[in-house]
């Protein structure tokens, strides 16, 4: 099994006016090629910090610690230009919030156009756009070319997420930290979506990083889960371990609140195994 990306005592604290305020607390986390590690918790816990932490994405008021190896190489300590050689191309990342990460003043094929040719920059427009155009008919769009040409304010919410996945994708990086991916899907397009991610997983021998609020999603992709509360991953193990026999109070409680939810996505789990 071959390891990409492994984050050691990974830390950060914001300084506001009156203290320094720790907000991701020595995390430990491992990706391996063709392997999902989900990190579920909730809402102001620490995932999407630890998401922006693992590229060096943090306000100017943080303070990064810790060990970053990408395939054996350090980058917390490395230059600038290590960091900038590794975001967005080998580790590529994607947001939750489509509507507020897309460029208004540009059309959709623009933007994925642009992260294309950050790994092919001789490429010519007409290879991104054929690329972008078999991408999203891959995600079930149909016209997509038409997509392509629209602007983000034309689409749905479910085209938007779709439009952020190909992006984060065009580049063909080897990690992938995906934020929410299916927030504004409805259970189709979850399906489809969850399907295409575990294909080109298969396909590229992608290492995925899946944060998620939904246990059914987590369930449904994920090799492996670790839970985090107060910037602390408090449990990790095996999917179907950690989902169905919890060991730690707080995941007991996480996942008691949401029963309903588990019951389904372990269902749906053991169907697809």
């Amino acid at each position: 099994m071959t390891t990409l990306l492994v984050a050691r005592n990974v830390s950060v604290s914001i300084r506001t006016s009156v203290q320094q305020v720790s907000v991701v607390r020595n995390v430990h986390l491992t990706l391996h090629a063709g392997k999902t590690l989900g990190l579920i918790g909730p809402s102001g816990s620490g995932k999407s910090m630890t998401a922006k932490a693992l590229l060096h994405l943090l306000p100017k008021e943080a303070t990064l610690s810790g060990s970053i190896l990408f395939q054996g190489i350090e980058l917390i300590d490395g230059p600038p230009k290590r960091w900038h050689n590794v975001r967005g191309l080998a580790i590529s990342l994607m947001l939750q919030h489509s509507a507020t990460i897309l460029n208004p003043l540009r059309t959709v094929g623009q933007q994925i156009i642009e992260s294309y040719r950050r790994r092919y920059p001789r490429s010519s427009f007409a290879a991104g756009w054929q690329w972008a155009a078999d991408f999203l008919t891959l995600t079930n769009i149909h016209n997509a070319h038409r997509i392509l040409s629209s602007y983000p304010h034309m689409l749905s919410g479910g085209q938007q997420q779709r439009v952020l996945i190909a992006m984060a994708l065009a580049p063909a990086p080897q990690v992938l930290i995906i934020d929410e991916p299916t927030t504004a899907l409805d259970a189709e397009g979850q399906a489809q979506v969850l399907h295409m991610l575990r294909s080109l997983q298969m396909q590229q021998h992608l290492g995925i990083l899946f944060i998620s609020h939904d246990l059914s999603a987590v369930a449904t992709i994920c090799d492996r889960v670790a839970v985090i509360h107060s910037g602390k991953i408090i449990e990790e193990g095996e999917t179907d371990s950690v989902l169905s026999a919890p060991r730690h109070p707080y995941t007991q409680h996480l996942l008691c609140a949401q029963r309903f939810g588990r019951t389904r996505l372990v269902a749906k789990d053991s169907a697809r195994s």
